[in-house]
């Protein structure tokens, strides 16, 4: 299991280094998760707010969405996803922790896709 999940996280790392911003949403849910260690609403946040700077595309270009009862709750396009869970993580932040995470995520977004929407 270790390996695995060093494997996957080469792999976003590979993806965020090609500025693919699908990196910055699946780095989100990660953290919304738990997948490495404890759910960490601040960072998911970030990394939910960094994917939602994107341009807005097909829900498909998700790739976990799939098409089972997760891609009926998300919407036909990728900002309504994120609105969803940046709606979901910023209700377990106080305003100002909301602030820095999205101050931090359109670094992420820069750093990651150019900053260019």
């Amino acid at each position: 299991m270790r390996q695995v999940k060093a494997d996957a996280a080469d792999d976003l790392d590979r993806a965020l280094a090609a500025g693919d911003p699908r990196a910055l949403g699946a780095i989100a849910e990660v953290f919304r998760i738990g997948y490495y260690d404890e759910p960490d609403p601040f960072m998911a946040h970030a990394y939910y707010f960094a994917a939602s700077l994107a341009p807005n595309a097909p829900i498909e270009t998700i790739p976990w969405t799939g098409t089972g009862f997760l891609r009926l709750t998300s919407g036909n396009d990728t900002s309504t996803y994120y609105r969803r869970w940046l709606a979901t993580t910023a209700s377990s932040l106080d305003p100002a922790a909301v602030a820095e995470s999205e101050r931090i995520g359109a670094t992420l977004y820069a750093n990651c896709c150019g900053g260019a929407r």
